[in-house]
């Protein structure tokens, strides 16, 4: 996301932005994952999560500001990696778990929407972690 890199440019840090970006997205996913809400409020609180999961962008910077020139390729690569191979991994398990909970529902008068939550409420756990991670992540802003 060009504004979150510019505001990182102005504020001087990276870090802040990844703490701020991972628990905004934490409380956002708990709120639409945990609640009930009308399709208005999830549209604004879907966008805003985009927002805070875009400072996720910030990382390629940090590598590059952190790593000597002969391992950024290196970096960058095992990033690409365990973000890619994260998400592959997340959508099959949480494809099993709703899989799972629908196929119990088949039949039954149980609300679809809340079962749904119970695979969803993963994202909202590894966002948990990714607050954890980022709080001892150092500044590599470069002056």
């Amino acid at each position: 996301n060009p504004i979150v890199g510019a505001l990182s440019l102005r504020f001087e840090t990276r870090k802040k932005f990844f703490v701020f970006g991972s628990i905004s997205s934490a409380l956002l996913m708990g709120i639409l994952v945990f609640t009930t809400l009308n399709s208005g409020l999830a549209l604004v609180l879907y966008f805003l999560l985009g927002l805070g999961l875009s400072t996720t962008f910030l990382c390629y910077s940090v590598i590059m500001e952190i790593l000597p020139n002969e391992l950024q390729g290196l970096g960058v690569g095992l990033c690409n990696t365990v973000v890619y191979f994260s998400g592959a991994v997340l959508s099959i398990v949480i494809g099993t778990i709703l899989h799972e909970e629908l196929s119990a529902l088949v039949g039954n008068s149980a609300n679809i929407l809340f079962e749904q939550r119970v695979g969803l409420a993963l994202f909202f756990f590894t966002l948990i972690q990714a607050f954890t991670i980022s709080l001892f992540i150092k500044e590599s802003f470069k002056k």
